[in-house]
């Protein structure tokens, strides 16, 4: 075996071999991206095609330990054949062979591509390689960027390099692969579903980038590897980021929660990296727009919420950013009040106490209300209902509880516990916001009403302070 990573010299120190050059340049690959340790035992993804079949040749020839596998998709008839020329390669090796067949047909490009990985992630493990070599080369990579750039997608190519998933042939050209199986003797068997125009990367490989040319080619396939690399380095800094700052939980409630004020204090574009790993986490496909309205108008703002794709949302209070499926609004009764009295409504965690006093008595805090005695027929605690209006005192019209609410940074998930006193249909009081105009105790009444709430109790102050307050 030669030495491993090398390949054979002659008695000159000159490089011998039938593919040289070409091992040469997957030599310098692998060195520079670290994708291999010497030596150590590897699964060759071989689908029988040129690329994969000259993986395998190449890898064995600089002393790698190369098992041989095998993924049949079951979508086309004949794919037995396919399984037969990489058993032979195999044994041309000497070499481990491992093949699965999937055991249905995938629906799409998508589904094919998570049960081959799958399918080659229980080779490995099957076969104890510490590495997945894959055939992909320039050319895919090239393709790559140019897809994402024709959907909208930034220009990020193929990385050399992702988690034991290695690509060796990423800076050799398609052209290249079919010399080097030439140069060993060795054959490879064409997939038609590459002629077929139907799928978007074939198009392109057969259209647009020979019009695009070489040199085009060339550059989107470097600009591509480039941005991958630098996008696996940030990924990897924010998964660091990530350890420190993000709860996920996992069922039933889905959620990833992220420490906001170390949030809002990162550069904006690793703070982007930090939810779009927590979004990925979750399932939630978003761009970058999205991403970057979570961090400027949800991080940067306490009680702001923001809806994302696939029915999920992100919402903040002071010490958390979190995003998942909408909170489910919790149903509380409607509870009559004793005024005066005492009343405990178990369902809210809270303790009213209607009291007597004179008109002129203020109140102490938000927690507390002082309003005319009429109101004291028929008091009653409730949620707020859609189309709730009322106008505050000292206001010069109606104002929603949805505007309310909205104005004073209530995240939406919360809104539904904040306390609504009302007497009828009328609202007499929102619980750390004003009474409405005309439940104003006047001055020469007989008397009034304080209205105290007890407990840990959701008020609506300031803008941006709608916060879970105690009471006395």
């Amino acid at each position: 075996m030669n030495p491993p990573g090398r390949l054979p010299t002659d008695s000159c120190g000159c490089r011998t071999g039938p593919a040289g050059p070409a091992a040469e340049r997957v030599a310098a690959t692998i060195e520079r991206y670290g994708l291999l340790d010497p030596g150590c035992r590897v699964l060759a993804a071989v689908s029988g095609g040129r690329d994969s079949t000259a993986l395998a040749l190449l890898l064995d020839a600089l002393g790698y330990e190369v098992v041989v596998g095998h993924v049949d998709h079951a979508i086309r008839t004949g794919s037995e054949r396919d399984a037969r020329h990489c058993r032979a390669l195999a044994a041309r090796l000497g070499a481990d062979f491992r093949t699965v067949r999937l055991p249905s047909p995938p629906a799409d490009e998508a589904s094919a591509r998570r049960g081959r990985y799958q399918a080659l992630e229980e080779m490995a493990l099957a076969s104890e390689a510490t590495r997945i070599a894959t055939g992909h080369t320039l050319d895919d990579a090239a393709e790559t960027v140019a897809l994402r750039l024709g959907r909208g997608g930034a220009p990020i190519g193929i990385p050399p390099r992702r988690g034991r998933l290695v690509r060796p042939l990423i800076e050799l050209r398609r052209l290249e692969t079919g010399a080097v199986c030439r140069a060993f003797g060795a054959g490879w068997i064409d997939d038609p579903t590459n002629d077929d125009e139907r799928h978007r990367r074939n198009r392109l490989r057969r259209r647009a980038m020979p019009a695009l040319g070489e040199l085009a080619t060339l550059r989107l396939a470097a600009l591509g590897t480039s941005n991958a690399v630098e996008a696996q380095r940030r990924r990897s800094e924010a998964e660091a980021l990530a350890a420190a700052l993000v709860r996920l939980d996992g069922p039933p409630s889905g959620h990833c929660e992220i420490d906001r004020p170390a949030l809002a204090g990162l550069p904006r574009p690793a703070a982007m990296d930090v939810v779009r790993l927590c979004m990925e986490r979750l399932g939630i496909a978003a761009g970058e727009r999205v991403v970057g309205d979570v961090v400027a108008k949800v991080a940067a703002v306490t009680g702001a919420g923001l809806d994302l794709p696939h029915g999920m949302r992100a919402w903040s209070d002071a010490a958390r950013v979190v995003i998942g499926p909408p909170a489910a609004t919790p149903a509380l009764p409607d509870v009559a009040l004793a005024a005066p009295g005492v009343t405990v409504p178990p369902a809210w965690g809270l303790t009213v106490q209607v009291d007597e006093v004179d008109p002129s008595t203020r109140p102490a805090n938000g927690l507390e209300a002082v309003v005319s005695r009429s109101a004291g027929r028929g008091l009653v605690l409730r949620q707020r209902r859609p189309g709730d209006r009322f106008v505050p005192l000292g206001g010069r019209g109606h104002v929603s509880l949805q505007d309310l609410f909205v104005d004073r940074k209530v995240p939406r998930q919360d809104r539904a516990r904040v306390p609504v006193i009302v007497a009828g249909d009328a609202i007499v009081w929102v619980s750390g916001f004003r009474i409405g105009q005309r439940w104003k105790a006047e001055p020469d009444a007989p008397g009034a009403l304080r209205i105290q709430l007890l407990g840990t109790v959701l008020t609506v102050g300031p803008p941006g302070v709608a916060t879970d307050r105690e009471g006395p």
